[in-house]
Order: C-alpha cells, then sequence, then structure tokens
C-alpha cells in the first residue's frame, strides 16, 4: 500500500522551531520546505522535469529531463531532495527503518496503545522503547491508519530531543503543487 502510494502530505517538527513541509503528488510534482523559528530556510519544487529553489531570495531554476519527482514510487534521483535527503524527508517505503537510531537494534516488540485521530484519521497506536547509541532512552510511536494501515504519524523522544512526523492525504486528488512565479 504505501510503495503504491501516488500522493501524500507530511509534516514534520524537530524540536519545537524547526518545521518540515512535504507535498508529493506522483508522478511528477513534489515539494519539500523547512523553516526555522518561523522563518523560510529552504524551499524546493519539483515540477515536471524541473526543480526550483530558493537561493539568497531567489529562485533557481534547473530544467532536466526527468519523469519522476522525488517520492514517488520509481524515483530515480537517488538521495538529492532537500537537506537529509529524498529517502529521509519523502519516501513513504522508509518510515519504519529505525537503523539511523543505533547501529545495531535487537528485535523491538511494540506494544499497542490506544486509539488516537491525526489530521481527522483515526489510528492505533503501537508504542516500543530501546536504548541507543551512548545508553540514551527514546520511545518510538507509531500511528498506524485503521481504515487503510497507512502511517500517520511518527513520534520519536529521548531526554531532550522531539520528532513528530504527521502524513495526511493519502493518494487525494486535491493535491495541487504549483510551481513559484
Amino acid at each position: 500500500m504505501i510503495d503504491d502510494s501516488e500522493a501524500q502530505r507530511e509534516g514534520r517538527t524537530v524540536q519545537v522551531h524547526n518545521e518540515f513541509a512535504v507535498e508529493v503528488s506522483c508522478p511528477g510534482r513534489s515539494h519539500y520546505r523547512q523553516t526555522s523559528n518561523g522563518l523560510v530556510r529552504y524551499d524546493e519544487y519539483f515540477i515536471e522535469g524541473s526543480d526550483s529553489y530558493l537561493s539568497l531570495g531567489q529562485w533557481k531554476w534547473d530544467h532536466g529531463n526527468w519523469k519522476v519527482a522525488p517520492g514517488c514510487p520509481g524515483d530515480a534521483h537517488g538521495n538529492n531532495f532537500g537537506p537529509g535527503g529524498v529517502n529521509d524527508v519523502v519516501s513513504t517505503r522508509d518510515y519504519l527503518n529505525l537503523v539511523r537510531f543505533t547501529p545495531e537494534l535487537t528485535p523491538l516488540k511494540f506494544t499497542r496503545g490506544v486509539t488516537d485521530t491525526v489530521e481527522y484519521a483515526p489510528c492505533q497506536i503501537w508504542e516500543t522503547t530501546f536504548t541507543g547509541n551512548f545508553n540514551i532512552p527514546y520511545t518510538v510511536q507509531f500511528c498506524i491508519g485503521t481504515t487503510d494501515n497507512l502511517p500517520r504519524r511518527l513520534l520519536v523522544t529521548s531526554p531532550g530531543e522531539r520528532l513528530e512526523i504527521r502524513y495526511w492525504d493519502w493518494n487525494s486528488p486535491n493535491i495541487s503543487i504549483v510551481p513559484p512565479d
């Protein structure tokens, strides 16, 4: 189901000050924006073969011949969509990959929690805890849609850190990604 997604939106908050917004409308459009304390730090659009990004307050265009935008099934861009790359920022195929938290994890046991609602969609919470690098404790929570089994939220917390990623509008025909003027 996730690998076949044609459209989605994602919002990510790291700590309290940094926010990331991602929109994908396959096959040829995606958009990534990073803000810090409300100021746009990075903004990039992939629109039907062209890449545009904000650089020093001006839009720069790079026209290419690709057909599939980052974050879409069949994306051939590799790891070049925003800081951190497409697999870290956009890919729904890798949302369960916990390798970046610790090099070697023993199998994790997730416990079923309560249900919640994320962007108007009901989801089931699954939670686990583990000790990562430098003996840091982590709590990881996934909220999986109760009607479609798609991810709705990922929440990772550790002392002094919080990462929340919300997903919504899965396969919505209403996602319109328009290039800047």
